[in-house]
């Protein structure tokens, strides 16, 4: 029960103890001479400070135990300090918010090497005073990140300016770090700010025995250089399965897999595109309140003995849509194999409702229905549905890539897609805009907006789907439709790499794209996909 509290203390201070191996691998790399001054801006469990020290005796250190700094803001870390064998003396450990801290607090120069694990908390649950520290920090740096960033990423730019000309900076990051919004201005920043940068993404659980699920990104900065300089260095991200692959590709002789590029470094005219979200609204889908309740498949429709008058297709999950276009025909092929792509649809018509209805709907207990929010905003809480027909569906989780599917028949679907509704102007070039999310382009844009989750699944929120890039020349014409046509058939037999040469193809005829630049873009989407895969070198 005393771990269990301790861990919950913990859990709160968002500290995650780094294990002995991932320590001494961060050490080994950052630590370079017995003269390094090395700061560790948040020691919890002191497994740095200890892989600090024994770097520093191995490179021939006479006095490594004064050699390296820290701080916590726990007390309780002091603790282990203590029992660990090292100094406690104020000058040298501070038991503060190291985002209050001047770079003058440790009375030397500078640093040579930061290197850690910074607390993962989310913006949310910020006490005040470390919402005042993050600003001040976000001031001296002169960086303008939202505060609704994680504290990792207020310590990672803090940690910074305690280096000296040339210093290095390594830590052990949350995967977020390769996608939260937020997180773009601290790539922006340490690419600018660093010589070279490595990111490692690993598959392997590095707290699994700390009760956490949370990915991990280690990441390797060197030659620190305080003005910056505007051409950016690129951060070399690499998939890795465990942290035996990073040490053979810092110390070994494997090699690093090439880098993958953003859109605007692949010689592209990113002003001949748009943002998906200059050219519609997007909304979410029905949200029903209750979907095993209102969704049905073939089998339930048997059971309850409902018939097709009071069902209505509905998109429900994203592998109903197979192609650029998504039909009641198709809808209903998957509710006889077993889909849930059928609704309980009980609105006005010219019959009562049939007793089998009636009867189901007496199944939902009334003490539910009105404890249900969602039931409550609705007028009839059986009724999900809303008078806005989508012009498309975006499918929002995808393992491949997302996908805009057309809506002609004008069908609904669920919260698990997002609804597209195009202006006036993008409503007579929707199938290009289709065929541009298709392409390798497009498919690069997702992978840039969007998130991994786990088993590999990119996210996208409405947001992100804002932010996509499209490729758009003018009103469809018979070359559009053709192609759309093409591209839908191949989407629908799982072609995926045909559907997608051929809407490259449609592109370079019409001056979109090269096939130097295809190269290059096809090259990055699969490191990107490797990257959120995780696949093994």
């Amino acid at each position: 029960m005393d771990r269990h509290l301790k861990n919950h203390s913990r859990r709160a201070l968002g500290a995650y103890y780094t294990s002995a191996p991932v320590a001494d691998l961060l050490c080994r790399w950052a630590v370079r001479t017995g003269t390094d001054l090395v700061l560790e801006p948040s020691f919890g469990g002191c497994e740095f400070i200890a892989a600090i020290q024994r770097r520093l005796i191995s490179l021939g250190s006479d006095a490594p135990s004064k050699q390296v700094m820290g701080t916590d803001i726990d007390p309780s870390a002091f603790q282990v300090l203590k029992e660990r064998g090292f100094s406690t003396e104020p000058t040298q450990f501070k038991n503060e918010d190291f985002l209050s801290l001047s770079t003058d607090a440790f009375d030397v120069p500078g640093f040579d090497v930061v290197v850690g694990n910074p607390p993962y908390v989310r913006h949310h649950v910020f006490g005040q005073t470390i919402r005042e520290n993050a600003k001040l920090v976000k001031k001296a740096i002169g960086i303008d990140m939202p505060m609704q960033a994680n504290l990792w990423a207020f310590f990672l730019l803090q940690a910074t300016r305690f280096l000296r000309l040339g210093g290095r900076a390594a830590f052990v990051l949350p995967h977020s770090f390769l996608h939260a919004t937020y997180a773009e201005k601290v790539r922006q920043y340490i690419a600018t700010h660093f010589k070279e940068v490595q990111a490692f993404s690993i598959r392997e659980h590095l707290f699994e025995n700390e009760g956490a699920s949370e990915k991990s990104v280690l990441l390797f900065a060197d030659g620190w250089r305080q003005r910056g300089n505007e051409a950016r260095s690129t951060i070399s991200m690499v998939a890795v399965n465990d942290i035996d692959v990073v040490k053979n590709i810092l110390f070994g002789s494997a090699d690093i897999p090439e880098s993958p590029k953003r859109l605007d470094e692949h010689g592209l005219d990113l002003g001949r595109t748009r943002q998906l979200g200059d050219l519609c609204k997007i909304r979410i889908g029905l949200v029903t309140g209750d979907s095993n309740f209102f969704l049905f498949d073939a089998e339930k429709a048997r059971r309850t003995r409902i018939s097709g008058n009071w069902l209505s297709p509905i998109v429900s999950k994203a592998d109903q849509i197979n192609g650029l276009t998504v039909s009641a025909n198709d809808l209903f092929t998957a509710f006889a194999s077993g889909e849930r792509s059928a609704i309980l649809d009980t609105r006005s018509r010219d019959t009562e409702i049939e007793t089998e209805v009636t009867t189901y709907l007496g199944t939902m207990h009334e003490a539910k229905i009105a404890s249900n929010i969602t039931f409550q905003k609705r007028d009839i809480w059986h009724q999900p549905f809303d008078d806005l027909v989508a012009d498309a569906f975006f499918t929002g989780m995808s393992h491949i890539a997302p996908r805009m599917a057309l809506n002609p028949e004008r069908l609904h679907c669920t919260n698990t897609l997002y609804r597209i509704f195009f202006d006036s102007t993008a409503a007579l070039s929707k199938k290009q805009i289709a065929l541009s999310l298709a392409s390798s382009f497009g498919q690069l844009s997702a992978e840039l907006e969007g998130r991994p989750y786990g088993s590999g699944l990119l996210k996208h929120e409405p947001r992100d789907v804002r932010r996509l890039r499209v490729l758009l020349d003018g009103p469809d014409d018979a070359a559009v439709d053709a192609t759309f046509h093409k591209v839908d058939i191949c989407l629908r037999n799982k072609e995926f790499d045909n559907a997608a040469q051929i809407a490259d193809q449609f592109w370079i005829d019409r001056g979109f794209l090269y096939k130097q630049s295809l190269r290059e873009i096809e090259r990055s989407l699969d490191r990107y996909r490797e990257i959120r895969l995780r696949r093994t070198q």
